[in-house]
């Protein structure tokens, strides 16, 4: 016998024409798997005993039936139950394809009515894409507000989950209302980052003076070194060691705007939090700031407070630094 033979193909038994005039069912099946590669056959590996059928959102529903049958409905010979998604289904009896609506009505998805009597050790086949339930699931705004798109080794601005006395945009950044005395930030920091560094600018205050930051609510062990230089002279003035609910003069300005550019190291760690190159401008005087939280407390929170008057406007934006996981 020829291995292949122009316009045929092998079906098993027999040569079949390949013409206007011959049928082919769209789905062959042999009853078992081939050894190796055959010439003139072709194997498709889609018994309903193959998981990803279904997790492929396609259900191959197959059954051998008992006689007088005029309806399809519950579990199949591997136990699979019918599910189809009407309009989508193919139903085989024999291998031959029916007709519906006319051979047979399908409209709930789980049962098939309108056979024709069926005959005992009649084979019925019933292909669908069956519509699947997605739970659980984040829509696109939703993941835009949750995910940050990391680069290695660079900031990304943090999207809090909300502000007392300020707005929080879309991509993180707070606006601080009109003429308050303090705004708290709530989601500022989480595991995502070890390192943050927070900018407030612009805005306006009613007076000049020191914006003082307290971590969560935590209310005492700040020891804060201050040294600060007066325009002219710019030599150091002074340093102090204090015991507060917040760090002093990590932030300032005149009526002109709210300034502060400072760095927190591990305030959602449960360690001792470090607060670097804290800094301030006013009328009159300019200075720098560090300090040592000694609480070891993993902190969300932070609120800026202003040492007296209030401030308005101006826009809060807190970064973390990427450690490039």
């Amino acid at each position: 016998m020829p291995t292949t033979r122009p316009g045929f193909i092998w079906s098993g038994t027999e040569w079949v024409a390949i013409g206007q005039e011959a049928v082919v069912n769209p789905f062959y099946y042999q009853a078992t798997a081939p050894t190796g590669a055959a010439t003139g056959a072709i194997w498709i590996e889609s018994d309903v005993d193959v998981p990803s059928i279904d997790s492929a959102q396609f259900l191959r529903w197959r059954k051998t039936m008992t006689g007088g049958e005029t309806s399809l409905s519950g579990n199949d010979d591997s136990s699979l139950s019918l599910r189809y998604t009407p309009g989508y289904e193919q139903l085989y009896i024999n291998g031959v394809l029916q007709v519906r609506g006319g051979d047979y009505t399908a409209t709930t998805g789980t049962t098939v009515t309108g056979l024709t009597a069926l005959v005992a050790n009649d084979v019925v086949e019933v292909f669908s894409a069956v519509a699947r339930t997605v739970a659980d699931v984040y829509t696109q705004a939703q993941s835009d507000a949750r995910f940050v798109n990391k680069t290695v080794g660079g900031l990304n601005l943090v999207v809090p989950t909300g502000a007392t006395n300020g707005t929080v945009g879309a991509n993180g950044a707070i606006t601080i209302g009109s003429a308050v005395s303090s705004v708290t930030v709530t989601g500022a920091f989480s595991s995502a980052y070890e390192n943050y560094k927070i900018i407030i600018s612009g805005g306006s205050k009613s007076v000049e003076s020191a914006i003082r930051l307290q971590l969560g609510a935590s209310t005492t062990q700040y020891y804060s070194h201050l040294i600060y230089g007066t325009f002219g002279t710019n030599a150091p003035q002074g340093a102090t060691e204090s015991n507060s609910a917040n760090w002093n003069w990590v932030g300032g300005g005149d009526s002109n705007g709210c300034w502060l550019t400072t760095e927190l190291l591990g305030p959602n760690l449960a360690k001792y939090t470090r607060l670097v190159g804290g800094s301030y401008g006013g009328a009159t005087s300019t200075g720098y700031i560090g300090g040592l939280h000694k609480v070891a407390t993993a902190y969300t929170d932070l609120t800026f407070i202003v040492e007296s008057g209030t401030m308005t406007g101006g826009t809060i934006r807190i970064y973390g630094y990427n450690n490039g996981a």
